[in-house]
């Protein structure tokens, strides 16, 4: 990260490739801060939905989460509408930035960043736990 430009990040990208076959990690820009008993449910509910595990870094805003399943493009989309699922009525805030799916669908691909190369970032993220 030492060699990016000033004001350049480095982004952690969801498209693999397999034997020239297009898969995709099931990554989360969640918009929570603090984790309470409405975000630990909506986590749980996305760690069921993989049945696999969840691992979060702490942005300094949100939290980042990475899981290390291998998706069909299609079962990534399905993914994708289950995560703004969770951003349910009544809630007093977004469990997962919907911005950043729809950012996400409309470039075919998820990133997170992974560096703290310019001023509108207030931290590395940093490894915080596995759900």
């Amino acid at each position: 990260m030492e060699n990016l430009n000033e004001g350049e990040e480095l982004a952690f990208h969801s498209n693999i490739y397999i034997n020239k076959k297009r898969k995709c990690l099931p990554l989360i820009d969640f918009s929570f801060i603090e984790f309470d008993e409405s975000t630990d449910r909506s986590v749980f509910r996305i760690h069921e939905y993989l049945n696999t595990s969840i691992y979060l870094f702490k942005t300094g805003r949100s939290y980042h989460g990475y899981a290390l399943k291998k998706l069909t493009p299609n079962a990534w989309k399905s993914y994708l509408g289950f995560l703004l699922l969770q951003n349910r009525p009544g809630n007093s805030f977004e469990i997962v930035d919907s911005r950043w799916i729809g950012h996400s669908l409309e470039q075919n691909f998820s990133a997170l960043r992974l560096s703290n190369n310019s001023k509108f970032y207030l931290q590395y993220p940093h490894f915080s736990g596995v759900f």
